[in-house]
Parts: structure tokens; sequence; C-alpha cells
């Protein structure tokens, strides 16, 4: 395990896994995940279900994940999206769970790479795959949305969606909402950006009641709209 992964997080991740079967595919989420202590995604819940929905849109069979963190945002395309057959997923800090999806997801083909997205392990596997990539979701280095892609944009079917998520985020240059913009501006795109679960926060803190879950706390500690949302790129 190579990243600074909590204690119990396999442990988590198997127990969720193991019982997916017990759970319908094409939901827009998993109360599971969300309620879990560490499996859970950095994402707003109601955002990654609009996100969902606009991918089963297009029947995807082959989604790419650049920045797979704990792969929750992997578990929610194979199990929201029941037409895809290959997932590539990339996290710099390691997939120590690689071994778990491919045993609980038997007719899903996956390769998971352990390192940054632009490394050549990475291209020359993506490359040696000759599939085409339905869905890509960029989520890893905040600065470098554009490298991730123009990177793999070559490898993208006609009609795929690119997703990049923290759109919102700001950082020193603003480069994740300033990046999004110029590259909107040669395609047909959309904004997901979903606050009602920080409004709804806000009230049960006005009435004092504390979160639910680790899910919850993660809403609470960013609590402002300068987070997360979801651009959308229709190629």
């Amino acid at each position: 395990m190579n990243g600074p992964w909590p204690a119990g997080m396999m442990e988590e991740i198997e127990s969720i896994l193991s019982r997916h079967h017990e759970w319908p595919d094409g939901l827009d989420s998993y109360d599971a995940v969300f309620d879990s202590g560490r499996f859970f995604p950095l994402q707003r819940r109601r955002e990654l279900e609009a996100m969902m929905r606009v991918c089963r849109s297009i029947n995807p069979r082959t989604v790419m994940v650049i920045g797979a963190d704990k792969g929750a945002d992997v578990f929610h395309f194979v199990k929201c999206l029941p037409t895809v057959q290959k997932v590539i997923a990339c996290e710099i800090r390691g997939t120590p769970y690689a071994e778990l999806f491919s045993r609980y997801f038997p007719k899903v083909d996956f390769l998971f790479m352990p390192c940054g997205s632009r490394d050549r392990l990475c291209l020359r596997q993506v490359e040696d795959m000759c599939d085409l990539i339905d869905i890509l979701f960029i989520d890893g280095d905040k600065n470098a949305f554009k490298e991730d892609f123009e990177t793999y944009r070559r490898f993208m079917l006609p009609g795929g969606v690119v997703l990049m998520h923290d759109i919102c985020l700001s950082s020193t240059n603003g480069f994740c909402s300033q990046t999004f913009d110029q590259i909107a501006r040669r395609y047909r795109t959309e904004k997901i950006i979903d606050m009602s679960e920080h409004d709804e926060d806000r009230e049960r803190q006005a009435r004092g009641e504390p979160v639910k879950n680790s899910y919850g706390e993660w809403i609470r500690r960013w609590n402002n709209e300068n987070t997360a949302g979801v651009g959308v790129l229709y190629l």
C-alpha cells in the first residue's frame, strides 16, 4: 500500500464490495458507500448522482478515472452504469484495492495503475489497450486539468463525455474554473453545481443537530461555494 490510507480502509472496502450484489444495479448512488466511515467519495452526493445520469445517457462501455482516490468513484461507475465493461483508473498514491474490484466485479475488465496520469507507464498501457474511452473523469492534479484533457482527448470516442471535478475550487491561479471555461469554448458543456446538501446542513447546525456520518462531517467541513462542482464536456 503506497499512500497514506486510513487504517481499516481495505476491510471496509471489501465489506461493501462483497455485498454489492444485494443492491440493484443502475441506481444514481449507493447508501452503503456514503454511510461508510472511510470509503465515501469526496464529492457532493447530488452532484455525483447528476453526473451518473449524464453518463448513463450515452451507455458507456469504457471509463477512465484520473485520481481514483480510495475507489468510491470507480465503484459508482461500475455499479451505476450497467453497460460499463472496462475501467481504467490511475491513482498516484497506489491502488491497493485493485484485486478486490476484480474479484467482486468479475465481468468488468479493470486496469488499475498506481502512477500519475501522464507517466509513461500509464500512457503506454492505455495505448496498448486499443479501446477508445467513452467517459473520462478528471479528478487528479487540480493544476493539470488541461494537460490531462489534452493527453487523453485523442483516446476519446465521438459522443463521449469528459467530467472535470472540483471546477468550483479556487487555487492560487484559479486553474480549476478557468481551465474548464477555456476548454468549454470548443464544446457543448454544462456545469453540475448543487449546494443543497450544504444548505440543509446549515439548517441542521442552526438546530444544533450533529452530523450522522463521516460524509456528513466532510460536507460540514467544506460548507462553502468554492469546492466541488462538476464540469461536463460533450465531445
